[in-house]
């Protein structure tokens, strides 16, 4: 095979292959995320005092460096365990998902945690319970719904 027909096919199944990827809907729900009372070093989450040093909690969604959802801002809480739902996220389930639990203060945002998963095992099922914890995550709680029916190829 001479190298200019080797370079077509290579091309060719360059621009073929990011079709073959699928985009499912995804709707994540957080039931709940719990952390330490202060961080791993002992000081306090927040400056200030009462209630004011407790972390102002937020989940962040991403995939490829993109930020795909956001939680709302639980305040001034070391745990919360309402339902957040997000809107249906077009998302590729062979790539992963990062999941950091964020500080949010006036000057800059603290990482309190981040979690990896991988969304391709759970293609085949309907939705998934995934519950995390770390070092300063004592628990976070995540459903994960899927939907294959509406399943599309990325562009």
């Amino acid at each position: 095979m001479n190298r200019h027909l080797v370079w077509k096919l290579f091309i060719f199944v360059s621009l073929f292959i990011p079709s073959i990827v699928k985009a499912a809907p995804v709707v994540f729900e957080i039931h709940g995320v719990e952390v330490l009372p202060t961080k791993i070093s002992g000081d306090t989450w927040d400056v200030g005092f009462g209630d004011m040093v407790k972390p102002d909690l937020q989940i962040r969604f991403s995939q490829s460096t993109k930020v795909v959802w956001m939680s709302p801002t639980m305040m001034n809480t070391h745990s919360y365990f309402g339902v957040f739902s997000s809107t249906k996220l077009d998302l590729d389930l062979e790539q992963a998902l990062v999941i950091d639990v964020l500080d949010l203060d006036l000057r800059n945002t603290d990482l309190v945690e981040s979690f990896q998963i991988t969304l391709s095992e759970l293609s085949t099922s309907e939705h998934k319970i995934i519950i995390l914890s770390g070092k300063s995550v004592l628990r976070l709680k995540i459903m994960i719904k899927v939907s294959k029916v509406d399943s599309k190829p990325l562009k």
